[in-house]
């Protein structure tokens, strides 16, 4: 049998029928699934729209030194605050919130200014740096905003203005 180019196809019996049922699927599913809702904050940080959480966030700093800091992550409230009441000799600690009522704390022991990223709202620094040595907090453009003596209390930190922490 010959077949000319211009000859229509025929299309196979079960290809219909299955276009016909995933479009049937998704009509199902989209009349059943609930409805997404955006979630907004309130200044607080808290999530303003009933039963939906606030966006997690994972703050980081860099350069961070694995051999001797450390970071702590997913902590509650009370795991933050002993991490900073408790932070070690020679070292600042360093708190802030990942959104979702949960904490990360980063121990440092080496000095030098590191760069932040997702340090949003209220968090707080403990430093317990020997040598009477501050930790200072750096906006954008370098101008210091906060600077925290070495007295071992914790202070607390509004991070949104902040860019930049040098320790020693």
């Amino acid at each position: 049998m010959v077949i000319a180019a211009h000859a229509p196809r025929v299309l196979r019996k079960g290809v219909p029928v299955l276009v016909t049922s995933l479009l049937v699927l998704f009509a199902v599913i989209s009349t059943t699934a609930p409805t997404a809702r955006a979630t907004e904050t309130r200044g607080d940080g808290r999530s303003s729209t009933p039963g939906v959480g606030a966006m997690r966030v994972y703050p980081s700093m860099t350069p961070f030194n694995p051999n001797k800091d450390k970071v702590f992550g997913d902590l509650t409230t009370t795991q933050r605050n002993d991490r900073l009441n408790n932070c070690p000799s020679g070292r600042a600690c360093v708190a802030a919130g990942q959104g979702d009522g949960r904490h990360t704390v980063f121990e440092l022991y080496y000095c030098g200014e590191r760069s932040l990223s997702q340090f949003l709202g209220v968090g707080a620094v403990t430093n317990n740096q020997t040598g009477n040595v501050s930790v200072r907090l750096e906006n954008k453009d370098g101008i210091v905003v906060s600077t925290i003596p070495a007295n071992n209390t914790s202070t607390r930190i509004n991070w949104d203005p902040v860019w930049y922490l040098t320790a020693c």
